[in-house]
């Protein structure tokens, strides 16, 4: 399949990026260089690469957070976006996601 700018776009999170994956099958390095899309504009990669590559876009990110009473209590939460506030898994305080 030819690669083409709505091809990629098509792919965008809805955070509006890629997964380093994503661009790893379009063949990009991670961080992404500038100007990017222009380059893999035109390629051609497989359809089962294409595949994956819009079947990567619905995937969750994972998001840290950090216990307020206990500091040293961290986990980790898969969600479509973050949210506020959240509890510790650990001790059931209130926790909050790290930058």
């Amino acid at each position: 399949m030819k690669v083409t700018r709505e091809f990629i776009l098509s792919g965008k999170s809805g955070a509006g990026g890629w997964t380093k994956r994503q661009l790893q099958i379009l063949g990009v390095g991670w961080p992404p260089p500038k100007r990017w899309m222009k380059r893999v504009e035109g390629k051609t990669i497989s359809d089962s690469a294409a595949k994956e590559f819009i079947a990567l876009t619905g995937q969750k990110k994972r998001f840290r957070y950090r216990c307020i009473d206990k500091p040293n209590h961290t986990f980790f939460v898969k969600v479509d976006a973050p949210h506020e506030p959240s509890f510790c898994v650990v001790c059931g305080a209130l926790a909050t996601r790290e930058s």
